[in-house]
């Protein structure tokens, strides 16, 4: 068993802060693309801002389920990215394996822990993971 710590980094070109895309939250599920026996993964970003790196890594395979719970508000960076409206690209497998959890600010610890919870169980449950990749407030 491997525990990785990875960060997320946001890539979106027209945002004030442009990182490398190559961010080291990928590389955990990327390692994963070119093994011939591909194993589910399912990646979890608790972070005030979007995972939208990793979003936009594995938006078209159902291989990786990326899950990311952040503050989403006009204004708040990235501001173009993090809604539930986006859950994989359309007519690939990845369709539906995005889950984005929008938080606004002022959400409570216990009500922020509910929702934790009862996610994670039901998304282990469903997708059932060979791997869970845990990136929490790496920035």
């Amino acid at each position: 068993e491997r525990i990785l710590s990875p960060k997320s980094i946001p890539i979106h070109e027209e945002e004030e802060n442009n990182y490398d895309e190559n961010s080291n939250g990928r590389l955990p599920c990327k390692d994963n693309e070119d093994d011939a026996n591909k194993k589910r993964v399912l990646y979890m970003d608790l972070d005030i801002h979007h995972a939208d790196g990793v979003q936009s890594a594995f938006y078209n395979t159902d291989q990786v389920l990326t899950v990311s719970f952040h503050r989403h508000e006009a204004g708040f960076f990235p501001s173009k990215s993090g809604s539930v409206r986006e859950k994989g690209r359309h007519g690939t497998p990845g369709f539906g394996y995005n889950i984005n959890f929008p938080l606004f600010r002022g959400c409570e610890d216990l009500a922020f822990v509910a929702v934790f919870r009862y996610t994670l169980y039901q998304l282990v449950e469903v997708y059932d993971p060979h791997y869970v990749v845990l990136c929490v407030g790496a920035d």
